[in-house]
Formats: C-alpha cells, sequence, structure tokens
C-alpha cells in the first residue's frame, strides 16, 4: 500500500496542509502594530482592504498613477490645488479633511492631519462590544 508524507522543516504529516506549505514558501514576516486595527473580526471586508491599502500606501493617487507612466494631471481631484498623494488626499485636502471632521465629530473622536496619529488613535479606541 503507497502512502505520502509531508515534511516541512524537520515536521513530517500524513495531511497535506495548504497553510503550512503557504508559510513555509512566504517565510516569516513580522506582523505589522497596526493590522490589529485594520483587520477587525467585525469589519466590512471592503473597507479592511482600503485601510490595508492606505496602511502600505498602495492606492492609486495620482502620483503612483505618474509613476506607472499613466498620463493623468498631478493635482488633486477634489482641491484642484496641489499634488495628490495618499498624505494629500487623507490628510492635507481641506475638502477631505473637512468631510473627515463631520464624520470623526459623529465618531467622537478627534480628527488629525497625520497619518502616524490617525493610526495611533485608531489603536488607543476601546475594542467593539461583541454580540
Amino acid at each position: 500500500m503507497d502512502y505520502y508524507e509531508w515534511e516541512i522543516k524537520g515536521r513530517i504529516s500524513n495531511k497535506f496542509s495548504t497553510g503550512d506549505v503557504y508559510h513555509y514558501l512566504r517565510g516569516d514576516e513580522t506582523e505589522e502594530h497596526w493590522t490589529r486595527v485594520i483587520w477587525t473580526p467585525r469589519s466590512i471586508p471592503r473597507q479592511s482592504f482600503h485601510a490595508w491599502l492606505v496602511a502600505l500606501n498602495r492606492i492609486p493617487t495620482r502620483d503612483r498613477l505618474i509613476g506607472w507612466g499613466l498620463q493623468v494631471p498631478s493635482v488633486c481631484l477634489l482641491c484642484n490645488s496641489t499634488d495628490e498623494s495618499r498624505d494629500h488626499l487623507y490628510w492635507d485636502c481641506t475638502f477631505s479633511f473637512q468631510l473627515w471632521s463631520l464624520v470623526a465629530n459623529r465618531c467622537r473622536i478627534l480628527p488629525t492631519r497625520n497619518w502616524e496619529n490617525s493610526l495611533n488613535q485608531m489603536m488607543t479606541l476601546p475594542a467593539p462590544a461583541t454580540a
């Protein structure tokens, strides 16, 4: 009778685990300190994904589009006064900051004009109550 054994890092198993293979191939990576704020159990996946892209500065802002070779204007679409980047779009743009201030006030938090301060503020918020 034939059978297979799977060995990863010296550990032998008779069951194949995709997760174990993935983690072996990916290697050891340190977890960022902000991940628990973005990937929460009760979050909306689409919003968590967007927040993850913002945290990694991977959203397709105009500065990144230009870096990819696309012919687009560099100025912010919302305020039309400064080049668009992640930091400008979310923290420096007067139009988006006014909108963020309205939302922040309704959530009873103080709006900030800096990514690190916003992230630190999110990390200090109490965890939502579980149902």
